[in-house]
């Protein structure tokens, strides 16, 4: 609880705002209904632990691509390494040291929090691209449609004209006086 006070503070105090769950399970229900920009994840949590919930987190593809760091009381290496292989972005222990508070957790925050953001503008940019070059691709439909109505209408007068005319001779050179008349 002591380190969740401290990491609250130090989040608060860089004009942070943020959400907090009592286990896996209500924070993948809080990542459902929210939009989040990080995810401050610790390992040791009632019901689903860290690794699962982290494993969830990062199939879902709605929410695969929020940073994560992991909080933990664990120190040994494979611990570590299980998250960072897991897909976490970083990784911090508890408690958190002096130095974790005045600048490490800070700056590690805010890094990710522009990744994110920039991400978050890539993939806006990339469905504009998108729609963009969708229209390209319709109005080239359209043009090619066009131009082979235009040839298509080209090719069929050609023949019409030399029947047209074959006709005018025919008619020319048919007897005046007609007997119908």
């Amino acid at each position: 609880k002591m380190n969740l006070k401290i990491l609250r503070t130090v989040l608060r105090q860089k004009g942070y705002q943020f959400l907090e769950a009592e286990s896996g399970g209500n924070a993948l229900g809080l990542l459902e209904q929210k939009n989040v920009d990080l995810i401050v994840l610790d390992l040791m949590m009632p019901g689903m632990d860290g690794f699962q919930t982290l494993e969830r987190i990062k199939q879902n593809p709605t929410t695969a691509f929020i940073p994560v760091i992991i909080a933990s009381a664990l120190k040994d290496s494979s611990a570590i390494e299980k998250g960072l292989q897991l897909g976490a972005n970083d990784y911090f222990t508890k408690p958190l040291s002096d130095d974790d508070r005045r600048f490490q957790l800070p700056l590690k925050v805010r890094n990710l929090i522009k990744m994110k953001k920039m991400q978050d503008e890539l993939v806006k940019l990339n469905c504009e691209l998108k729609k963009t070059q969708d229209q390209l691709i319709e109005k080239e439909k359209e043009s090619a449609v066009v131009e082979m109505a235009g040839a298509a209408s080209h090719e069929l007068n050609q023949p019409l004209t030399a029947i047209l005319g074959n006709l005018q001779l025919v008619l020319a050179r048919l007897p005046q006086d007609d007997p119908l008349t």
